[in-house]
Protein backbone atom coordinates (compact mmCIF):
# COMPACT_ATOMS: atom_id res chain seq x y z
CA UNK A 1 0.00 0.00 0.00
CA UNK A 2 2.68 2.87 1.06
CA UNK A 3 4.89 1.55 -2.02
CA UNK A 4 2.42 2.47 -4.15
CA UNK A 5 1.44 5.51 -2.98
CA UNK A 6 4.72 6.63 -3.19
CA UNK A 7 5.06 5.34 -6.86
CA UNK A 8 1.95 7.49 -7.73
CA UNK A 9 3.21 10.72 -5.99
CA UNK A 10 6.63 10.27 -7.71
CA UNK A 11 4.66 9.38 -11.43
CA UNK A 12 2.35 12.49 -10.53
CA UNK A 13 5.66 15.13 -9.61
CA UNK A 14 7.52 13.88 -12.43
CA UNK A 15 4.63 14.61 -14.89
CA UNK A 16 3.89 18.27 -13.37
CA UNK A 17 7.44 19.79 -14.27
CA UNK A 18 8.82 18.72 -17.51
CA UNK A 19 10.89 21.79 -19.62
CA UNK A 20 10.06 24.33 -17.30
CA UNK A 21 5.91 24.55 -18.06
CA UNK A 22 3.80 22.71 -15.79
CA UNK A 23 1.81 20.21 -16.84
CA UNK A 24 -1.50 18.46 -16.05
CA UNK A 25 -1.38 14.84 -14.67
CA UNK A 26 -4.85 14.38 -15.60
CA UNK A 27 -5.28 15.82 -19.20
CA UNK A 28 -1.14 15.78 -19.81
CA UNK A 29 -2.05 19.69 -21.13
CA UNK A 30 0.63 22.18 -20.76
CA UNK A 31 0.23 25.10 -18.35
CA UNK A 32 2.31 28.11 -19.18
CA UNK A 33 3.83 29.59 -15.97
CA UNK A 34 2.08 33.08 -15.29
CA UNK A 35 4.53 36.09 -15.87
CA UNK A 36 5.47 38.28 -12.28
CA UNK A 37 4.68 41.38 -12.18
CA UNK A 38 7.31 43.69 -10.19
CA UNK A 39 5.60 45.40 -7.63
CA UNK A 40 6.74 48.53 -5.90
CA UNK A 41 6.15 48.97 -2.12
CA UNK A 42 4.58 52.57 -1.53
CA UNK A 43 7.09 54.79 0.51
CA UNK A 44 5.45 55.91 3.89
CA UNK A 45 4.02 59.18 3.81
CA UNK A 46 6.95 60.42 6.64
CA UNK A 47 9.80 60.14 4.30
CA UNK A 48 7.99 61.78 1.60
CA UNK A 49 7.45 64.79 3.25
CA UNK A 50 11.25 64.53 4.48
CA UNK A 51 12.52 64.42 1.00
CA UNK A 52 10.15 67.51 0.12
CA UNK A 53 11.53 69.51 2.74
CA UNK A 54 14.81 68.59 1.04
CA UNK A 55 13.70 70.04 -1.69
CA UNK A 56 12.33 73.37 -0.06
CA UNK A 57 8.94 72.77 0.87
CA UNK A 58 7.27 73.58 3.64
CA UNK A 59 3.75 73.55 5.19
CA UNK A 60 3.08 69.97 3.70
CA UNK A 61 -0.43 69.28 3.93
CA UNK A 62 -1.70 65.67 2.14
CA UNK A 63 -4.83 65.99 0.67
CA UNK A 64 -5.20 62.33 -0.44
CA UNK A 65 -3.52 59.46 0.97
CA UNK A 66 -4.72 56.64 -1.30
CA UNK A 67 -2.47 55.25 -3.72
CA UNK A 68 -1.61 55.41 -6.81
CA UNK A 69 -1.13 58.53 -6.62
CA UNK A 70 -0.64 61.24 -3.61
CA UNK A 71 -1.69 64.69 -3.31
CA UNK A 72 -0.32 67.68 -1.11
CA UNK A 73 -0.75 71.28 -0.79
CA UNK A 74 2.73 72.83 -0.23
CA UNK A 75 4.49 76.06 -0.22
CA UNK A 76 7.60 77.17 -1.92
CA UNK A 77 9.37 80.49 -1.81
CA UNK A 78 6.20 82.06 -0.68
CA UNK A 79 4.00 80.32 -3.63
CA UNK A 80 1.29 77.89 -2.62
CA UNK A 81 1.33 74.75 -5.02
CA UNK A 82 -0.68 71.18 -5.70
CA UNK A 83 1.46 68.38 -5.98
CA UNK A 84 1.13 65.01 -6.93
CA UNK A 85 3.48 62.30 -6.13
CA UNK A 86 3.29 58.38 -7.35
CA UNK A 87 3.86 55.91 -4.96
CA UNK A 88 7.86 56.50 -4.84
CA UNK A 89 7.83 60.03 -3.72
CA UNK A 90 8.83 61.59 -6.77
CA UNK A 91 7.03 64.56 -8.23
CA UNK A 92 4.53 63.80 -11.07
CA UNK A 93 3.02 67.44 -11.38
CA UNK A 94 2.56 70.83 -9.51
CA UNK A 95 0.54 73.79 -10.09
CA UNK A 96 0.74 76.90 -8.37
CA UNK A 97 -2.49 77.80 -6.76
CA UNK A 98 -1.36 81.19 -5.12
CA UNK A 99 0.48 82.63 -2.55
CA UNK A 100 1.57 81.50 0.87
CA UNK A 101 1.38 84.07 3.86
CA UNK A 102 3.47 84.51 7.22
Amino acid sequence: MLKSLLTIMAVTSLALVTNGSMVSAKSGKHHHKVQKVKFYKAVPLPIIRKSLRRKGFSRIVYTDRRLPVYKARACKNGKRFMIRLNRRGAIISRHRTGRCFG
